[in-house]
């Protein structure tokens, strides 16, 4: 990431909190609540777009540091709104939220919660954070084999290690292709074998159409990726599960780059 896009994204929020802040003070304005929107991405994190999440997380702290001094501030950290803008318009992301245990707010949720916190304002004392946060070690993950995006979290292992029966969703095809990764560790000609490349293209297209909600037997290594709807939110989750597979790193734009699946598995080859 560049730092301009780490600023751009940091830079409304952070600094327009700040100086909101001290033109109050400075007016000597008494404020009822200083309520602002975070996200969830701030406590969750989001894949690929750290630079948002930070931001989100200044908000939380900034809550926080206000109540320290006296000062009236509340954060709302919105899910994504399923029925209102962007989410709204989007339906294959609406697909991707459900499947990855996103389940989002409605906008009317959004105006409730404001009516709430309208009608409960109080002015908090100084006074330190003493929350504690604990992990319920007895429950289990409603869906072990979901593609949530805090699965991975570090945070989340103590849930992984209760269930017994929690699948990766691999199947045959992903011990297909962990056998052939494993030959070909051991021997690297393997890759230049005939065939190899179209086997690496299916395992590899079996995984995108996972990530895209489309059943494997629509699977066509001859189309184009664009026709697939191949975009950026996707793209990340490619880039995460291709690094653990194969041992390398690949851009996000260097996949959407790639006309054919075969760019894709050709790159194999030339890293083993």
């Amino acid at each position: 990431m560049k730092i301009e896009d780490w600023r751009t994204t940091i830079q409304p929020k952070a600094e327009g909190t700040w100086n909101l802040h001290h033109a109050t003070l400075e007016a000597k304005i008494d404020l009822d609540n200083f309520i602002y929107f975070s996200s969830m991405s701030g406590t969750t994190r989001l894949a690929g777009q750290s630079n948002y999440a930070c931001a989100n997380t200044f908000l939380d702290a900034f809550a926080q540091y206000r109540q320290s001094l006296g000062l009236p501030a509340t954060t709302i950290d919105l899910g994504a709104v399923r029925d209102a803008g962007y989410v709204a318009r989007d339906e294959a992301l609406l697909k991707r939220m459900k499947v990855t245990g996103s389940k989002g707010v409605t906008e009317l949720e959004v105006h409730v919660s404001m009516g709430i916190l309208s009608k409960s304002v109080v002015k908090p004392e100084p006074t330190k954070n003493t929350e504690e946060t604990k992990f319920v070690d007895q429950n289990t993950p409603e869906q072990p084999g979901s593609r949530a995006l805090w699965r991975n979290d570090r945070r989340m292992a103590v849930y992984h290690n209760s269930s017994t029966d929690a699948s990766d969703g691999s199947g045959s095809g992903g011990d297909v292709l962990k056998a052939f990764l494993s030959n070909a560790k051991k021997d690297a000609s393997v890759l230049k074998a005939n065939g190899s490349v179209q086997l690496l293209a299916v395992e590899i297209g079996r995984k995108l159409f996972s990530f895209l909600l489309k059943p494997e037997d629509e699977l066509d290594i001859s189309v184009s990726l664009s026709s697939l709807g191949l975009d950026s939110l996707v793209g990340v989750e490619m880039r995460s599960w291709w690094r653990q597979t194969f041992g390398f790193d690949i851009t996000v734009l260097e996949m959407l780059a790639w006309v054919h699946w075969r760019g894709w598995a050709s790159m194999l080859p030339k890293e083993y």
